[in-house]
């Protein structure tokens, strides 16, 4: 099965985070063994984005940065005066810039089409890790499912 490296860092950094304490011992090696080309595919991108963040930043950003982590800080109800001003708006238009130019530098990678490994986690692990994980979505268990175990219906 095809897939994108976008998606595989979103899966790994999913997995990464879960817990497993309703799995047998047997479950979790099967689990991990199923999360490691994954991890290799998701810290090539991830080393991608860092690179991309750290050589796009503008200069002087350290300010506007500063300013939305106030604006974000702040109560809901100042935030309608704060946003109206004119160095909250250029702050604001400076870090949608660049989260753009971002996106843009990484888009062709993050498209990528890479083979999933294959599956190697069954369906009754699977429903346990989702019973250690009642947090999860359906569309975040259903990203787990398709690549760990294989399957897209």
């Amino acid at each position: 099965m095809k897939t994108t490296t976008a998606r595989i860092a979103e899966t790994y950094a999913l997995l990464d985070r879960a817990k497993c304490d309703r799995m047998e011992t047997a479950e979790r090696v099967a689990f991990v063994r199923g999360m490691q080309p994954l991890r290799k595919i998701a810290e090539e991108f991830e080393q991608t984005r860092r690179d991309a963040v750290k050589r796009l930043r503008p200069e002087g950003f350290d300010k506007a940065e500063k300013l939305i982590a106030d604006f974000n800080a702040m109560p809901a109800e100042e935030r309608g005066v704060a946003v109206a001003s004119a160095e909250m708006q250029a702050a604001l238009k400076a870090n949608a810039e660049y989260v753009a130019a971002v996106n843009d530098c990484i888009a062709d990678e993050a498209e990528r089409e890479v083979e999933s490994p294959q599956g190697t986690v069954s369906e009754e692990t699977f429903g346990r890790l989702m019973e250690s994980n009642p947090e999860w979505t359906i569309g975040q268990a259903m990203l787990v499912r398709d690549l760990l175990c294989n399957q897209e219906d």
